[in-house]
């Protein structure tokens, strides 16, 4: 088989998505294109079980060679493992098949947080798959973009339920509110919670 990154270069702006489809099963799984190469990058979850493993590939978009760094934490905001001083060409990339086994974990959750060192700009993308189907992708973001105002479609009803995941890139505990608003903008209800520094919070049918 053959494997790779897609570049799309075009004289008008575009948008592109790709459908990467399960032979076997034909579920789809759906990746959007993207151009927000970042010195550093969030995951913000990953899983390793007997039912789900996590693939991770590290895009470098600069022309020169570089290293990367990963540190993996737990939920808590804990650092579990890190890999130090990975080589990626210039324009080249690195996969990882079960990123959690590559650092020497099982049975674990939680962010992963990827560094480009010697000024390379990296693009991160993890995809949560199980042994009978396709799974989502999660795209790494940008750690400079991180906001206090946020917005989510969320949806429960009888074949579908919403977890919320929330990660925290600050340094001390972040007290959140959560509002649920209709389509004609009433507010329907509010919690709140917590995250640790550098950890996860997921709010299982937050609806």
């Amino acid at each position: 088989g053959r494997e790779g990154y897609l570049i799309l270069e075009s004289n008008q702006d575009i948008r592109a998505w790709a459908s990467q489809i399960d032979n076997a099963s034909a579920d789809p799984s759906l990746q959007l294109a993207r151009s927000d190469a970042a010195a550093r990058v969030l995951l913000p979850s990953s899983v390793s079980n007997e039912q789900f493993s996590t693939r991770l590939t590290v895009i470098n978009t600069s022309a020169t060679d570089g290293q990367v760094n990963l540190h993996i934490r737990d939920s808590a905001g804990v650092l579990q493992a890190s890999l130090l001083n990975q080589p990626i060409a210039g324009y080249g990339y690195l996969f990882f098949e079960d990123i959690h086994r590559a650092a020497g974990h099982a049975n674990f959750s939680g962010p992963i947080e990827i560094e480009g060192l010697n000024g390379i700009r990296v693009i991160a993308t993890e995809q949560i798959v199980s042994a009978q189907h396709t799974g989502a992708y999660l795209e790494g973001v940008d750690t400079s973009t991180a906001g206090r105002s946020l917005v989510l479609y969320s949806l429960e009803n009888a074949d579908f339920r919403t977890n919320l995941g929330i990660n925290n890139l600050g340094t001390t505990t972040a007290n959140v509110t959560i509002g649920l608003v209709d389509k004609n903008g009433v507010q329907l209800g509010n919690l709140t919670t917590t995250v640790p520094a550098g950890g996860l919070t997921q709010l299982n049918r937050v609806n």
